[in-house]
């Protein structure tokens, strides 16, 4: 947002401070100033550019386009030039440019002048438009300047000084009663104690409400209170130059002078206005109600705006003409030949404005401020202004009134202690203090005893609402920087977490990122239209209108992302819930998926085989990762989900199951590598751990003792079968086992395979003896031969 230094001037008289003063103070009360813009106090005087008359115009005998000139620069004879602009013609005063100026061009460089031909025809200088002369945008025509300017004179210094200094405000959302040069006035008012300037409006003519059109509010809850006015016999044109430069001053480019005048009162006293061409209002009726699904509305921006139902709208009695609170109707835009118009001012709930407007992706300076909550106590008052200003700029007279309250508003009063002062501010600030900043703001004081003030909120500040609101404002304005700070400071971070939950998310990440996988952050929202999908109530755009269904399909874009810019060996996991919508009831999940995709390592090397990721990678990674835990790693079985997982394996009631995603699948985010995923329920992990009591074994201090088994079984036999039925022994010395070769091979036979097996055995009290060690071992050969096993020879 932008203010202007002399505007704000109008306000509160600013004089005794610089422009830097001015942007300390808005800073420190809340308006925090990003960057200082001066204006019209370094127009590059440059020395060829000449105030000129013009004294004679001809056609130009070889372009119908272009004309001849003679200029009278005061130097002796006129000079020929030849000219394109419309709008020339004899007796005027204009700026010329002489040959030899250096004129700003359009990439920040300069152009010098010089003389030459212009289809056959001496040109001796150029008559200037503004643009082309860096004073705005300007390039209808030539500037016509003031005939009282002398010939020959520099141009530069025959214009006005228009000094002004324009602030950018980072404005919050929660100060929608700053979002104006008034708003911000009383800031540095209650800061400074400098008197705000009161404006006198004009005497309101009595006039009959007959004369304005009917107005029906449908839906009170959207629009609380709605006043018109019309004014007859008015002139469109452009605004005068006053009110053009307040404008461009902050960036707003001049429209028409009624346009131009409720901008003005928009961006003066905070509360927007809209003008509709009276006669294209039908049935003498303004109505205030919700779209009906399908209707349609061309806007002023030049787009047909298919309605969803619902949106709050102002329309007459045949058609929309506006989206209430962010555009207008194109058919009812005041246009040059418009002669009557009926001017606006209403206040909308701020929640139908953001909705409106989120639905229909526009933001426009209405809109921003209805949204956060527009000044209810302004409305009237901003319709008079602005009624005013249109007759000074456009003539006409007002012959109709009408304002309606549809849900009148409720003063809320908040009772303010001198014991929450002291709490919040850490001082002992004076309840005096406090009642007459909370004054200068505006906000109404009753004096219940001497250490309670009940403070009466006014309409222009919707975000208070509880006595700590209150004390940001009293702060801001005393000044945070004249509260001391204390030697400690004490500060406390509040979690809805359990511990072991924090730990697990910080022993994850420490594990994963220890293997050389990089975390990831997808976007939550999906474009599927799968009718078990959660769908958004209020979507950012239609390509994002569900809660994505699979967490898995989220991450695919990201390696497709990375794919396609020649990343070979990617390694991602992320934390995040996935959501589905079963009997209308919402759902959800949290996971830890890892994706695997392309080479083990990011370059080739001599030292290692660079091979493909795959299955066995992913079910270490989903090992490791127990490991880490301190959890216990139970059976593993085959699961299936067609269409997704091409095959893979789940462990415990699917607490982590891991396999390769389905070709099909991942085609969809045009990937052609092969994807391989663990994932794992974070919830079900979560109460695993949750349930982890850590304890501490000594290391032994007697050796251990190993024995290697080949045994061959049958293919259909799968090795943690071998490993449930070793662990359900009753050895008394057998600590792990461990599998360090798998071999199929013709001399084994058909449908055969051999499994070598490493058993180690310890005694935590004594040495081991080989008698120890042959128990434990007929028990583990009688165990695995009832399997079908047979030791191999």
């Amino acid at each position: 947002m932008k203010l202007s230094l002399k505007w704000l001037n109008d306000h509160i008289d600013l004089s005794a401070y610089s422009p830097e003063q001015v942007a300390e103070m808005l800073t420190d009360s809340g308006l925090e100033v990003e960057g200082i813009e001066t204006q019209g106090t370094n127009l590059n005087p440059l020395d060829k550019v000449v105030v000129g008359r013009v004294c004679q115009v001809w056609p130009h005998p070889n372009a119908d386009r272009l004309r001849l000139t003679l200029v009278d620069v005061g130097a002796g004879e006129p000079i020929q030039i030849v000219c394109g602009a419309p709008n020339v013609a004899q007796g005027q005063t204009v700026a010329v440019a002489m040959v030899g100026a250096k004129l700003p061009g359009k990439d920040g460089n300069t152009i010098e002048l010089k003389k030459g031909k212009i289809r056959g025809e001496l040109s001796m200088g150029m008559i200037c438009a503004e643009d082309e002369l860096g004073l705005g945008n300007g390039h209808e025509g030539i500037m016509v300047l003031a005939d009282n300017l002398v010939p020959g004179s520099l141009f530069f210094g025959s214009l006005p000084r228009n000094e002004d200094w324009v602030f950018e405000i980072g404005l919050t959302p929660n100060r929608v009663d700053a979002a104006s040069h008034r708003g911000a006035a009383v800031d540095l008012s209650a800061k400074t104690g400098l008197p705000l300037k009161e404006r006198a409006l004009m005497a309101w003519p009595q006039i009959e409400a007959g004369n304005c059109p009917a107005i029906d509010i449908q839906v009170p809850d959207d629009c609380h209170q709605y006043a018109a006015c019309t004014i007859q016999n008015v002139t469109v044109g452009d605004s005068p130059e006053w009110l053009a430069n307040r404008l461009l001053s902050i960036g707003i480019e001049p429209i028409n002078n009624i346009v131009d005048a409720a901008n003005y009162v928009m961006f003066d006293m905070g509360q927007p206005l809209h003008a509709f061409d009276l006669g294209e209002v039908a049935g003498r009726q303004v109505t205030v109600r919700k779209a009906v699904q399908g209707e349609r509305l061309l806007t002023l921006d030049g787009k047909a705006r298919e309605l969803k139902g619902g949106e709050p709208l102002i329309a007459d009695s045949t058609k929309a003409l506006a989206l209430a609170g962010v555009i207008g109707g194109k058919s009812s835009a005041i246009a040059h030949h418009t002669t009557s118009i009926l001017l606006e001012s209403a206040y909308f709930n701020p929640q139908s404005i953001r909705l409106s407007a989120k639905w229909h992706q526009i933001s426009t300076d209405a809109s921003f401020r209805f949204e956060r909550g527009a000044n209810a106590g302004a409305v009237v008052s901003a319709l008079r202004q602005t009624a005013e200003m249109v007759l000074g700029v456009a003539g006409g007279n007002i012959s109709g009134y009408r304002h309606v309250v549809a849900c009148p508003s409720v003063t809320l009063e908040i009772a303010l202690t001198s014991a929450f002062v002291r709490r919040v501010a850490g001082i002992d600030l004076p309840m005096d203090k406090v009642g007459e900043i909370l004054s200068s703001l505006g906000f109404g004081l009753f004096r219940i005893d001497k250490e309670t003030w009940q403070v009466a909120v006014p309409p222009s500040k919707p975000d208070v609402l509880r006595p700590i609101d209150l004390m940001e404002e009293v702060l801001r304005i005393y000044g945070y920087n004249k509260i001391p700070l204390q030697d400690k400071l004490h500060a406390s971070l509040p979690t809805t977490q359990p511990d072991h939950a924090l730990r697990l998310d910080a022993k994850l990440r420490k594990i994963l990122n220890g293997e050389g996988l990089l975390e990831i952050k997808t976007n939550p929202f999906d474009d599927d239209n799968d009718a078990d999908n959660l769908r958004i109530a209020n979507p950012l755009s239609a390509q994002l209108g569900v809660l994505r269904a699979s967490h898995i399909k989220s991450g695919l874009s990201s390696l497709a992302y990375n794919l396609n810019r020649q990343q070979r060996a990617l390694r991602f996991f992320e934390i995040a819930k996935e959501y589905g919508n079963r009997n209308g009831k919402a759902l959800e999940k949290k996971l830890l998926t890892i994706w695997l995709c392309g080479s083990e390592y990011a370059h080739d090397s001599w030292q290692v085989d660079n091979g493909k990721m795959g299955f066995y990678q992913a079910k270490a990674l989903a090992n490791k990762i127990m490991l880490g835990l301190g959890l216990e790693i139970g059976a593993a079985a085959a699961f299936d989900e067609p269409g997704k997982w091409a095959y893979g394996l789940g462990h415990e009631g699917d607490v982590v199951k891991y396999g390769q995603l389905d070709k099909k699948w991942i085609k969809l985010a045009d990937i052609e590598e092969d994807v391989f995923c663990v994932q794992f329920e974070y919830d079900k992990l979560l109460a695993k751990y949750g349930e982890l009591r850590v304890r501490y074994k000594e290391p032994g201090r007697f050796p251990w003792v190993t024995r290697d088994l080949s045994f061959v079984v049958a293919d259909g036999l799968k090795y943690h079968q071998l490993f449930d039925a070793i662990n359900q022994l009753a050895t008394k010395f057998l600590t792990h086992t461990t599998c360090f070769d798998v071999y199929r091979g013709k001399s084994l036979g058909e449908g055969l395979v051999s499994y070598a097996l490493r058993f180690v055995f310890e005694n935590q009290e004594k040495t081991l003896t080989d008698l120890q060690v042959e128990h434990d071992m007929s028990l583990v050969i009688h165990a695995l031969e009832g399997l079908g096993c047979q030791i191999r020879k």
